[in-house]
């Protein structure tokens, strides 16, 4: 990388974190390049070098998440008990890798459009053999249950409730078994006993 191509994702990257700084707090509309700026340490002017406006910098930040949860390595997944244990490791540590990200965008429901993207591109690197039908209705559930996951892995996360090893026990049962015979013995589970 020369010495312009790190300059350049520096300024970005201080962009994008002054941007999230001010998307914590604020919605989309009422942030400003001007406090942008001042945020980050940069002139208005070399915002404009990088960024058309503020919804270019979201748009930016959400494409990479999608780029990273693309990268996870799930396409050859057999549906067995040890590679859905993969599997959530992998879920577990991409939401910890972007956790100060997706969890706004995924639980606060700051951006809807982003998760409908990020469920289906999640559920567009599943392998066939994994996916249930063609159906429409059986599609619509096992999107649900994706979605359903993946608020739970990350309440999990941010609760510090429970270890990758200990959400997979709990995940797994849940395919397996179903919600009411888990919920009835989540005790063991979290224990894993089960």
């Amino acid at each position: 990388m020369t010495t312009y191509e790190k300059r350049r994702e520096k300024t970005k990257g201080m962009i994008k974190d002054a941007f999230w700084i001010l998307y914590e707090k604020n919605d989309i509309n009422q942030i400003t390049i001007h406090e942008l700026a001042e945020i980050s340490g940069i002139h208005r002017a070399t915002f404009y070098q990088y960024y058309h406006d503020i919804y270019e910098v979201l748009e930016e930040i959400e494409e990479e998440l999608l780029n990273s949860l693309k990268k996870l390595d799930i396409e050859h997944m057999k549906p067995t008990a040890r590679e859905l244990y993969r599997f959530i490791d992998l879920i577990y540590n991409e939401y910890n890798q972007h956790r100060k990200y997706l969890h706004l965008l995924l639980i606060g429901n700051k951006d809807p459009d982003f998760s409908k993207k990020y469920q289906y591109t999640f559920f567009s690197l599943f392998p066939d053999e994994i996916k249930l039908d063609d159906n429409q209705k059986i599609q619509l559930i096992e999107g649900s249950m994706i979605y359903g996951l993946i608020v739970m892995i990350t309440y999990f996360i941010d609760s510090n409730e429970l270890s990758s090893r200990e959400i997979s026990h709990l995940i797994l049962s849940l395919l397996l078994r179903g919600i009411v015979p888990t919920v009835g013995n989540i005790h063991n589970i979290v224990k894993g006993e089960n």
